[in-house]
């Protein structure tokens, strides 16, 4: 071999090697396997790996690609586990809390619906999600963190529906008997949480749409008394044994001569937990499922009873409650034409406010305690109508007539999102003065309307499935109102940390009292806030939806 011959393959063994070196560190590149084409295949494509945590189920990698335009997305395919797509089934993704996050934040879950091929494409802000697929029996397992970056979209994902998505069980007190309870499922993370639910009265729970993942199921008893499992994932056949026994409550209610009241309303506290029963024809109300400490209470138009405490062991326990005479006070409402008015007024006693139902012009206030108090008609902050009284709480009392103010007329014209005016719309009327609601005219051919109003006042248009933004007229004088139609979405959801009172509404919409477990159902603009209310503090939450299936949404409500 010559030496110019030599020296050349001497070099090209030299070149070979120094690229095996840089190969060798050289960070892996992902390899995606071929797969059917979705409609999301318009969108383009880099491979890219990404460290995924143990618990992470994914039957191949997934990838990052850049997104130039518009929002960023998650995209991928489910499927059954033989193999086939999964279209209809749902899609359930949590927004997982930054480490910035306060320990106490929670996850907000969302869903969505596979296409009729099994994909999915949801549109996400920069961030880390979980999510999984199910429909009515299977699931997939859980696929977390998948983690958005701004400026890019997250492809290529796959779920198999290869596991069971329904939990169902009873809960049994220390005995074995069925009791009443709040079941609570959160998944292996324990911010991860679905709605709790209560169970039926033969002590039944069951929770459609979980993922084949770790569960932690908590049952809490009347009194905060609880029991808890952790399942490896959903079962149908789950037994909740609380820590305590259960007995039932009874309660007979008489009035001040000892002869059995029938219908009295019977309320039974316990803690952050409140019931409410009536009496049958003995005078008596069972309630079951109690344990420990409770107040007691009674009333009806007969007389009223302070509360009694009262403490449940492990057998049935009789309570009675007798009532005490109180005032009866009655009156009529008038319309300022002299018409009979039929809504409500708000009684203030000075440390709260009830509402009171007028029927024909008339109502009736039973079990008054002596004191002062006002009936109101109008909005809080500026009432229309008001008459003040006071009571010894023993003498029955006739109020002089309230009257309302005069009506006035309200003109407008509806218009669509393109600002087009649409006829055949209802009109509804919410009253900020008494709550009451009324769809009392439709649009015209030219898109407008004409109502009679009293008082400040919402203005609302619906149609179609569309709605406009409540719009609040100030009851000074006649005004022209224009409504915008909006698309509409229905939003089943919880807060957490509210006070027993709290209250929910879409912006700049009607307050609706949260439910004693904090949840809520609603309907709402797609995009839009809701604003919770609790303890005179109101805050606003974003939230963003669609309008084609119910969306779900998690709040956190820090105390001020």
């Amino acid at each position: 071999m010559s030496r110019r011959r030599a020296f050349s393959v001497l070099a090209a063994v030299l070149v070979a090697c120094v690229a095996t070196g840089f190969a060798e560190r050289r960070p892996p590149v992902a390899v995606v396997p071929p797969r059917a084409p979705t409609r999301h295949d318009a969108e383009p494509r880099v491979s890219a790996s990404l460290p995924l945590p143990l618990r992470v189920r994914a039957s191949r990698p997934f990838r990052v690609v850049p997104q130039a335009h518009g929002p960023s997305r998650i995209a991928g395919l489910v499927r059954h586990a033989d193999g086939t797509p999964a279209p209809g089934v749902e899609l359930g993704y949590f927004a997982l809390p930054s480490r910035a996050d306060d320990e106490d934040a929670e996850a907000t879950r969302s869903t969505d619906t596979t296409d009729a091929d099994g994909s999915f494409s949801i549109e996400v802000g920069p961030g880390d999600y979980a999510l999984y697929a199910s429909d009515a029996s299977r699931a997939s397992q859980l696929l977390s963190p998948v983690s958005v970056s701004p400026g890019e979209s997250v492809a290529d994902l796959e779920l198999v529906l290869d596991g069971p998505s329904v939990l169902a069980g009873v809960v049994v007190d220390r005995d074995g008997k069925p009791a009443s309870a709040r079941v609570q499922v959160s998944l292996d993370e324990p911010r991860l949480r679905f709605a709790g639910m209560s169970t039926t009265p033969d002590g039944r729970f069951r929770f459609p749409h979980l993922p084949n993942a770790p569960l932690r199921v908590r049952a809490i008893g009347r009194n905060e008394f609880e029991g808890h499992r952790e399942l490896a994932r959903p079962a149908d056949d789950l037994i909740l044994r609380l820590a305590h026994g259960t007995a039932a409550l009874v309660c007979e209610v008489v009035d001040s001569n000892g002869a059995p009241v029938v219908g009295a309303t019977v309320s039974v506290t316990c803690g952050k937990c409140g019931f409410y029963t009536s009496t049958d024809d003995l005078g008596r109300a069972r309630v079951p499922g109690m344990h420990g400490t409770v107040q007691v209470s009674a009333k009806s138009d007969r007389g009223a009873a302070d509360p009694v405490t009262v403490t449940v062991d492990d057998r049935e326990q009789t309570v009675q409650i007798r009532l005490e005479r109180a005032a009866r006070v009655s009156g009529r409402v008038v319309e300022h034409e002299g018409r009979a008015f039929d809504g409500t007024l708000t009684l203030d006693t000075g440390k709260e406010t009830s509402t009171v139902s007028v029927a024909d012009g008339e109502y009736t206030l039973v079990a008054l305690r002596a004191g002062r108090y006002r009936l109101a008609y109008g909005d809080p902050a500026d009432v229309d109508a008001s008459l003040s009284f006071a009571t010894n709480g023993l003498d029955d009392l006739t109020l002089p007539d309230l009257r309302l103010p005069a009506a006035r007329i309200i003109r407008g014209v509806v218009l669509n999102d393109e600002g087009r005016p649409v006829e055949d719309a209802e009109i509804d009327v919410v009253s900020l003065a008494d709550g009451s609601f009324e769809i009392p005219s439709t649009t015209d051919e030219e898109g407008r309307f004409e109502v009679s109003v009293r008082g400040r006042t919402h203005l609302r248009a619906t149609y179609d499935g569309a709605t406009s933004a409540l719009t609040t007229l100030s009851g000074s004088s006649d005004e022209e109102a224009t409504l915008t139609l909006e698309k509409e979405g229905e939003l089943i959801g919880m807060v957490r940390g509210v006070t027993p009172g709290a209250e929910v509404r879409c912006a700049d919409g009607i307050w609706h009292p949260l439910e004693a477990s904090g949840q809520f159902h609603l309907s709402c603009a797609v995009t839009g806030r809701l604003e919770v209310r609790d303890g005179g503090v109101t805050r606003s939450f974003a939230v963003d939806f669609g309008s084609d299936e119910p969306s779900y949404a998690e709040l956190r409500w820090s105390p001020p």
